[in-house]
């Protein structure tokens, strides 16, 4: 069995599941049927085939994990979308021991924008109810929900490790705007064709806030449940029709929210030394996240 040869990198809450469902329309590229694994954010022992993960992790065993991509052809690349191993250092050792070789996508998004979205889907999922304001007051700036923003910070440990050759960073702004220009450059950095026509007319993951919470906090339990985990791991094709299903329904109780200018000002302010340096890194101008 052998390992991925690329991974969707992160960040949370930036578009990583809209460009996993494009890969998976691309007929040289294999993605995992479970789209966030999460695996390789265990201990290295259990990475290394040692015992078995945390129980809330969906894929628990290296052998669970190297049989998701068992149903690719020799011809194509194989990869997976854990968005939240851009923050991992776990993630990181894990991989450069395991797949020295591979190949990285990372989506990044305007930082205020997306700790704002990762609120939302806290709230769409019945699990917070207080403004984001209040969170940031009571809970403080040290959190993921802030932290998966500073970007930089983690771009450049992947860099130190592999290159930024290995690296191709898109933004999501860009994704939107100019889907097949972007995703030329996402399946260039794979060696894949560049040619071939992606659907990109529909919005994936969505975030907003609920019209009943009754819905949101039955479907907030049933993927919490563990036997969501068990149907994940024996049968993903069937998880992931019900990830489908689920998915309509979120969407169906989901009401638009905008994020208030005082907090998006505080935001932006407080992310700003991490832009700036992103914008030295990549070389573009990032002010549209600072209006």
């Amino acid at each position: 069995m052998s390992w991925p040869t690329f991974f969707v990198l992160g960040s949370p809450k930036a578009g990583t599941t809209s460009l996993y469902e494009y890969l998976r329309q691309h007929p040289q590229v294999f993605m995992s049927e479970i789209k966030e694994p999460g695996f390789l954010r265990c201990h290295p022992d259990v990475v290394a085939g040692v015992g078995s993960a945390r129980k809330r992790v969906l894929v628990r065993t290296r052998e669970e994990y190297l049989a998701l991509f068992e149903g690719a052809r020799e011809d194509q690349v194989t990869g997976e979308a854990t968005p939240h191993y851009l923050a991992s250092n776990a993630a990181l050792e894990n991989i450069a021991r395991w797949a020295p070789a591979a190949r990285f996508l990372a989506v990044l998004r305007d930082p205020a924008a997306r700790a704002f979205s990762a609120y939302m889907a806290n709230v769409a999922q019945g699990r917070e109810s207080r403004p984001l304001g209040a969170v940031l007051a009571e809970g403080g700036l040290d959190v993921p929900l802030v932290r998966s923003g500073y970007y930089a910070r983690w771009i450049r440990r992947w860099w130190d490790r592999f290159g930024p050759d290995r690296l191709h960073i898109l933004l999501l702004d860009d994704l939107k705007a100019e889907p097949a220009r972007t995703l030329e450059g996402v399946f260039s950095h794979l060696g894949v064709r560049t040619d071939l026509p992606i659907d990109t007319s529909r919005q994936h993951n969505a975030s907003g806030a609920p019209r009943h919470a009754w819905v949101a906090r039955a479907l907030d339990a049933l993927r919490r449940s563990s036997l969501r985990a068990r149907v994940e791991r024996l049968s993903p094709g069937l998880a992931r029709r019900g990830r489908s299903v689920a998915g309509m329904l979120t969407r169906r109780n989901l009401q638009r929210v905008e994020l208030e200018p005082d907090t998006r000002r505080f935001l932006v302010e407080h992310f700003e030394p991490h832009t700036r340096e992103l914008e030295q890194m990549l070389g573009r101008d990032l002010s549209a996240w600072r209006k």
